[in-house]
């Protein structure tokens, strides 16, 4: 999950509008696919989530059309993100040394990640007492959580959106190895983590199954996708043809799709997950084909902005609130969304004013301190 940037040095403001403006679409894919399809479709899911009770709701009949075996809006949202992280994250190398990438990253990601972590185990807390369930929230799961390695340990997600912050990292980190050929266009970065993708999901995931093998081949294979916005950065620099364009992006999407058919989970996840990560490719190409044409728009503008404290507590006081309230006689599907969507913004936008905002304006700071006295 991308957080939002300030518009990188020497590019017209209306021209990067459009990769702002997907932010919006992207967290309200994966929000709706939370809280109007897995509340309804996985009650057992969103139970064990929240230490509640299993409560069965019939999902309301105007929105049964969003959710089908072949198109989900969770992967549709998380894959225009990792495109969106991919085109903009380039930018960055423009005018940071590679050490103050990283401090102004993690400024950028962490205490917003924290405080939210804070929240969501606050309020399941909450959800533990008010059902009279024993939380089931160990020590060692936070700190695993914290450092974003729960996927490699088998520990569950708390916030159950943080796996693809934990990828997000990983490809800071593998595009900050590399900037200095992404500053100049070079196409052999593009293609490091597809290659280790198909190694991986080709052949050694079949030769090595364990919790490590397996979530380090899915990883890489998202990872590998990532590098497809970057060839778009590359493209919206004028550093390679279009020809090239086309080339490179029809090889590193078949790249993916070959890894992905040949990986642990393909029978179980390639249809769901794969085919939605197409869409997502074909929404952002069609956003960035018509990139002149974006304008500010203020709700949309204002969701792009929360759209990462959004992200990371949507799920959790989302399906929180849902439960409790639908859990009442007297509450009904429509009043429950609406106040939990006004619960669930409020606390996105205060978390974006009091911690976001600012720790990112101290990261940017700490940054060039460092750089003055480097």
């Amino acid at each position: 999950m991308t957080t939002q940037q300030d518009t990188p040095r020497g590019v017209e403001p209306s021209k990067i509008i459009f990769a702002n403006q997907l932010r919006a679409v992207a967290v309200l894919f994966v929000l709706i696919n939370h809280l109007f399809g897995i509340y309804f479709l996985a009650p057992d899911y969103v139970s064990e989530t929240i230490h509640s009770p299993i409560l069965q709701h019939h999902m309301p009949r105007e929105i049964a059309w969003l959710f089908s075996d072949k198109f989900n809006l969770g992967p549709l949202g998380v894959a225009i993100f990792f495109l969106i992280s991919g085109f903009v994250i380039p930018f960055s190398f423009e005018r940071y040394s590679k050490v103050q990438f990283v401090i102004a990253r993690l400024f950028r990601i962490y205490p917003t990640y924290l405080c939210a972590l804070a929240i969501e185990i606050a309020v399941l807390a909450i959800s533990s007492l008010e059902w009279g369930q024993r939380i089931r929230i160990h020590l060692a799961d936070v700190v695993q959580n914290i450092f974003l390695i729960q996927g490699f340990t088998g520990v569950k997600s708390i916030d159950q959106v943080n796996w693809s912050l934990a990828i997000e990292l990983k490809f800071y980190l593998a595009a900050m190895l590399m900037s200095s050929s992404i500053k100049v266009g070079r196409l052999w970065p593009l293609f490091v983590m597809p290659g280790i993708g198909l190694i991986f999901n080709v052949y050694w995931i079949h030769q090595v199954q364990n919790i490590f093998t397996v979530q380090l081949s899915m990883e890489v294979m998202y990872l590998g996708f990532m590098f497809i916005g970057t060839l778009f950065h590359y493209h919206y620099k004028k550093q390679v043809s279009l020809p090239v364009f086309w080339l490179a992006l029809i090889s590193l999407l078949l790249m993916m799709l070959i890894s992905w058919r040949s990986g642990f989970f393909a029978e179980q996840f390639f249809y769901p997950v794969t085919a939605n990560y197409v869409y997502a490719l074909v929404i952002f190409g069609a956003a960035y084909m018509f990139r002149d044409r974006f304008r500010p728009v203020g709700i949309i503008d204002w969701i792009a902005g929360i759209s990462y404290p959004l992200y990371l507590i949507h799920a959790i006081v989302g399906y929180t609130l849902l439960q409790t309230l639908m859990g009442r006689d007297d509450w009904s599907f429509l009043p429950s969304m609406a106040l939990t969507a006004v619960v669930t913004f409020g606390v996105a936008q205060l978390l974006h004013q009091s911690v976001e905002t600012q720790s990112h304006a101290w990261g940017k700071s700490i940054a060039r301190v460092r750089h003055v006295f480097a």
